[in-house]
């Protein structure tokens, strides 16, 4: 079983995304970690024929046909959900012992490995932060921060976490098979929750993840922040690109970047900078 594996979940749509992804995950990939990209069944044909690495492994989402949904929940459509679930249940495949869940729409940047992601061979980094320049964040506060924020409460109290601050993160982090086979068995067999469930009471599954990793005790905490440099949307981008800060001035920070499509995707699969001369005065309004 691999110490520590990198997992992708995607669709056809995002098939372009994916693309950029595995080049640079070729060019980065020095330790010959194993990529697992989970796809619908009908989209996995399409994402063969630009998976040119021995070390990009491609799964059907139907071997977690069990956990999944077709309804919306809390709002948000099945295809969201599911992603979040199949996020929150891949190690009960039992293929790694941890690993680094990665977006479609993110890249790296530099040379990567193993000790980017565990502290030792068998603990993993936590990745863990209190977000608190995107509270002081105008646009972000009152578009997000907010009816996040109280959803990410509600896993505490569900959970029973009692702690005055919040410590969790977005996206782009190490999950630790350890940490999310004792959330299964010690919070939603005890409750008899499924994975839908713990989207019902929210839809966050990087703070069900760190919550419970805090609350639980089971592995040792070593803290890191983000590998992955994260603009959520295009006022961050815009301010960054006005700083004059280039890919190589964040590559010091952060093994690789992520251009959250939800913002960008009308603009095209934009780098941080390649596009930014032609696209600039759609980034003019937050």
């Amino acid at each position: 079983m691999n110490k520590i594996s990198i997992l992708v979940k995607s669709f056809a749509e995002d098939l372009n995304y994916c693309e950029r992804l595995f080049k640079s995950f070729t060019i980065h990939n020095k330790d010959a970690l194993i990529l697992y990209l989970v796809v619908p069944e009908n989209d996995i044909k399409a994402f063969s024929l630009i998976a040119n690495d021995k070390n990009i492994k491609i799964l059907s989402e139907n071997l977690f046909s069990e956990y999944l949904t077709s309804s919306e929940v809390n709002g948000i459509r099945p295809g969201y959900i599911n992603q979040e679930i199949i996020k929150l249940a891949f190690h009960e495949l039992e293929y790694c012992e941890n690993y680094f869940c990665c977006d479609s729409d993110g890249y790296f940047l530099r040379d990567f490995f193993i000790s980017d992601f565990l502290y030792k061979k068998d603990i993993p980094y936590s990745i863990l932060i209190e977000d608190k320049e995107l509270q002081v964040d105008p646009h972000y506060y009152n578009t997000h921060w907010k009816g996040r924020i109280r959803l990410i409460e509600k896993i505490k109290t569900s959970i029973g976490f009692d702690c005055p601050f919040t410590l969790t993160n977005h996206a782009f982090s190490v999950f630790s098979c350890k940490v999310l086979k004792d959330l299964k068995e010690a919070y939603m067999c005890e409750k008899k929750l499924t994975y839908i469930n713990l989207m019902e009471i929210s839809p966050y599954e990087f703070s069900w993840y760190s919550l419970w990793l805090q609350y639980s005790n089971i592995i040792p905490i070593y803290h890191r922040e983000p590998l992955f440099k994260f603009f959520h949307y295009k006022g961050q981008h815009l301010e960054y690109m006005i700083r004059g800060v280039k890919e190589a001035d964040i590559a010091r920070a952060y093994i690789g970047v992520n251009i959250n499509s939800n913002y960008s995707k009308d603009m095209g699969v934009i780098g941080y900078q390649s596009n930014i001369p032609q696209t600039l005065p759609n980034y003019i309004s937050f």
